[in-house]
Parts: C-alpha cells; structure tokens; sequence
C-alpha cells in the first residue's frame, strides 16, 4: 500500500507541475460535481427548489466535454 500511495503522490506532484494546481482544483470539482449529479435525491431536490437554474446549470454541464476537466 505504501508504494502505491508513493505512486500517486508522484503522479500527483507531476501532474501539478504539468498542468498547475488551478487545473487540478477544477478536476477535482468537477469530480465532486459528477458523484453529486450521480445522486438521485441530489437532483430532485435541486431541481425542485430551483428548477429554472437547474435546468440551465443540466443544459451547461452536459454540453461542457468531460475530457476537458
């Protein structure tokens, strides 16, 4: 386990030189964003207490390419 975890940390610290934290806040939001997505209640609740931004922010992240983040 320990040299996985060096694994990671390695490919973390590269891909922060590589892309720059900014970049990899955003996959992590991006990341968050998704399992919220993924959740049934999260979306009901969502888009009824908020159904017009909802359905603007549905249209916007389906649209956005996941390869981007």
């Amino acid at each position: 386990m320990e040299i996985e975890f060096a694994e990671v940390s390695q490919g973390f610290r590269n891909a922060a030189e590589r892309c720059g934290s900014w970049s990899l806040e955003l996959v992590a939001a991006r990341g968050y964003i998704n399992r919220l997505m993924d959740s049934p209640k999260v979306v009901r609740c969502v888009a009824h207490r908020f159904p017009e931004q909802f359905a603007a922010f549905n249209r916007d992240w389906k649209q956005s390419p996941n390869s981007l983040f």
